[in-house]
């Protein structure tokens, strides 16, 4: 495993760090971090996924796409109440 900050050569497209904040496997396909919120970063989250693009042949996207939580919160609350009977579950948790 490589650490992060290890000044080592692995394949993560993270750039070094002067402490170690997290681990990759050898590959550099799995990769553990504690530091919350690593993924809202919207130039890490391009640079993460146009590597993982790279590995797999295809060409990088190189652009940051503007992305909103709150639009794809409301389209997961959208598919859930299209696919469950919410009046049931209400019952079960004894709302109704």
């Amino acid at each position: 495993a490589r650490k992060f900050g290890d000044g080592g050569t692995g394949p993560s497209p993270l750039s070094p760090v002067p402490h170690p904040d997290g681990q990759t496997d050898e590959t550099g396909n799995i990769l553990g971090t504690y530091l919350h919120g690593l993924f809202h970063n919207a130039s890490f989250r391009r640079r993460l996924l146009d590597e993982l693009r790279r590995r797999k042949g295809l060409p990088p996207l190189g652009r940051v796409v503007a992305f909103s939580k709150d639009r794809e919160y409301d389209k997961l609350a959208a598919v859930v109440r299209d696919n469950i009977d919410t009046e049931a579950v209400y019952r079960m948790i004894g709302l109704r």
